[in-house]
């Protein structure tokens, strides 16, 4: 499990891999921050969040600082849509860092529904460069695989959403940064599913 400064080492790593200027990753964590005290005010509980992404490098940059932040943040489950990723290795990258950030409870679900604009397949296999970073490989092939018969859900990632959206009793925040499995949830809004 990663703890203190080699979280920042993590997140360092991940953004030398975004292609994207220091600056877009700040204003990305002001965001998050100022989401999470936005639905958390006045609480000392942490905010529930569900996490659904398409597995580009900028997700995985969310999906860490969300775990980075588990005072703050009870994240419920993550789910991914092939948009952005090849989805086979979105599930392993996102099972890898569950594993060596010390979450080994936290469910994720691969949809099965089309993105609306899908980048092209060499675009996508850029995901593979998050898979081979030498911090998410200090483990067995035994311990992924068997993290992957624990959390991976049996059902698509689309139903395994709805139904953790619908049996929540009290409001939950979905942080949507692939913003693809919107049609779900308008039929959940409108009571069709």
């Amino acid at each position: 499990m990663l703890t203190g400064w080699r979280w920042y080492l993590l997140l360092v790593a991940i953004a030398a891999y975004a292609h994207r200027g220091h600056r877009a990753q700040a204003v990305a964590v002001q965001q998050l921050d100022k989401l999470i005290d936005y639905t958390n005010t006045g609480s000392r509980l942490p905010t529930p969040v569900i996490f659904d992404h398409d597995a580009g490098i900028d997700d995985f940059i969310t999906l860490m600082l969300l775990l980075s932040q588990p005072e703050r943040v009870k994240l419920l489950g993550v789910t991914i849509i092939e948009g952005d990723c090849l989805a086979d290795v979105a599930v392993n990258t996102t099972l890898k860092m569950l594993h060596v950030l010390g979450h080994h409870d936290i469910p994720i679900a691969l949809s099965t529904l089309q993105a609306v604009n899908p980048f092209p397949t060499h675009y996508r296999a850029q995901t593979l460069s998050m898979d081979v970073l030498p911090m998410l490989n200090h483990h067995s092939p035994a311990d992924i695989d068997a993290l992957r018969q624990r959390l991976l859900q049996p059902i698509p990632g689309q139903e395994y959403l709805a139904q953790l959206l619908l049996q929540q009793e009290e409001p939950i925040t979905m942080i949507m940064t692939g913003g693809l499995q919107t049609e779900l949830l308008e039929q959940l809004y409108l009571g069709q599913t």
